[in-house]
């Protein structure tokens, strides 16, 4: 499911840009709880936009991590 894909997606490169675990990050909690400040979610965005063929800053409003 592409939902599915998207989630797994995203915590693997927010896991890898904050240098922690993947099995930390819950769903549940925002990006501000992992201590995402705007230069990490530019590159955050960036990265994501490289590994898919969204455009995630176009589709973000459509996409639910929690």
């Amino acid at each position: 499911m592409l939902e599915d894909h998207v989630k797994e997606t995203i915590i693997e490169k927010l896991s890898e840009a904050l240098k922690v675990n993947s099995n930390e990050i819950e769903l549940e909690d925002s990006f501000a709880d992992y201590g995402l400040d705007s230069i990490i979610g530019v590159h955050l965005v960036q990265v994501l936009n490289q590994a898919s063929t969204l455009n995630w800053i176009r589709q973000a409003s459509l996409i639910t991590v929690r």
